[in-house]
């Protein structure tokens, strides 16, 4: 017994025979193309669900998870901590002056501005910590890992040290700050 329906069978013998294999070959050859289709169009259909739990999932724009998706890895990261007896800490970040770059710049400047702004606050994540966007100009990062006061401070000062160096966007040149 075999799957691969590209095997065909030597043509030989009396008439009646010979046209039984023909048609035995011609209809393995059928099976054999229905089978390649097959495979090609489950390869799209995955690449499509893929694709689609991507955008249900993910910042269009900086491609961090988005609200959605931050809320599920809030509650795992909140059981899991209740079970360990641990802490974690949310940071909420929100740009200052984000809405004068939209006004004096256009979306298009203010897009890049949050593609380069997230970025920067990525650099200054530990592993495991996640950076989401919520929408607009407000980010949320998760510390998991019972971060202490130390640790919470460090990471706020790196953001606030990395946000206040001007980015530089097309001719432009543009500084915005930050509240955590």
């Amino acid at each position: 017994t075999t799957n691969d329906y590209s095997l065909g069978i030597e043509q030989s013998g009396e008439y009646e025979i010979a046209e039984l294999t023909k048609n035995i070959n011609n209809m393995m050859v059928t099976i054999n193309s229905e089978v390649n289709k097959n495979e090609k169009n489950t390869q799209k259909l995955l690449a499509q669900q893929n694709t689609m739990e991507r955008i249900a999932n993910f910042d269009g724009l900086t491609n961090l998870p988005n609200r959605e998706c931050f809320m599920e890895i809030l509650k795992v990261s909140l059981a899991n901590a209740r079970r360990e007896n641990i802490n974690v800490a949310l940071m909420f970040i929100d740009l200052d002056g984000f809405k004068d770059v939209n006004d004096n710049y256009g979306h298009t400047v203010g897009d890049q501005l949050l593609i380069d702004v997230s970025k920067r606050m990525k650099r200054c994540l530990r592993d495991g910590d996640i950076l989401s966007r919520l929408g607009g100009d407000e980010f949320l990062m998760l510390l998991p890992n019972d971060p202490d006061d130390s640790i919470l401070m460090g990471i706020a000062e790196r953001i606030l040290d990395e946000l206040k160096h001007p980015f530089e966007i097309g001719s432009w040149l543009i500084s915005v700050g930050a509240s955590i």
